[in-house]
């Protein structure tokens, strides 16, 4: 199976797999679980960044994902979380997308991490008797992923079946000690310029040239 877009459908929606490149074996399981998506009633495609070709320019084409995709899926762990990349460009993106057309955004927690003031504006899954549970702490971890396929499932049905009760996306968190929790992505008023951006994927750049993968 192509890792980098679960299904080719010929109609349906367009969705993008945000992860660190440290979880891609966890994010490969996660895949083949969403495949089962692009055959629902909902019937959506998921791309990743293991699509881009030697000689691509990768910046654009994530961007270009990002601009026309329905559903984000957010894999979060201590590596997203530190990924520069991710924290300061990606998710400020997929941010905007989402204010834009009211895409829909579900956190996966694959790894115990900080996630909670950072995505914790959307409901994130698995969760288990109304608790987030990481993929990873499953017994079996098959069951998580399954898990979160399924409640991601829910989600779309949700959220494209029924336009009128989707509720406008706000930068208010729950309610967390934020003292103790990662930051949030930039909200309007700390928006990243154009300047900003691109130093921030120069020095992505410069960290895969050093041979540092995020």
């Amino acid at each position: 199976m192509d890792q980098g877009v679960v299904a080719e459908v010929q109609s349906g929606l367009r969705g993008y797999i945000s992860y660190s490149h440290a979880d891609v074996r966890h994010v490969h399981r996660l895949q083949s679980h969403l495949l089962a998506l692009s055959r629902g009633d909902e019937r959506v495609a998921f791309w990743t960044d293991a699509v881009i070709a030697p000689g691509d320019q990768w910046y654009k084409k994530i961007a270009g994902a990002i601009e026309t995709s329905d559903v984000f899926v957010v894999c979060m762990s201590a590596d997203y979380l530190a990924s520069e990349f991710r924290y300061h460009v990606e998710w400020p993106r997929i941010l905007e997308r989402v204010r834009a057309s009211a895409a829909l955004v579900v956190p996966v927690i694959l790894r115990p991490c900080m996630w909670y003031g950072f995505v914790d504006m959307f409901q994130a899954v698995p969760t288990v008797q109304g608790r987030v549970k990481p993929v990873l702490e499953w017994r079996p971890q098959e069951s998580g992923f399954a898990q979160a396929v399924s409640q991601i499932a829910a989600a779309m049905h949700e959220h494209f079946r029924h336009p009128d009760r989707r509720q406008p996306w706000s930068p208010v968190s729950a309610t967390v000690d934020l003292a103790h929790a990662v930051p949030f992505a930039p909200a309007d008023s700390e928006k990243l310029s154009p300047e900003d951006i691109d130093q921030a994927v120069k020095a992505v750049i410069a960290r895969r040239t050093a041979g540092s993968v995020d």
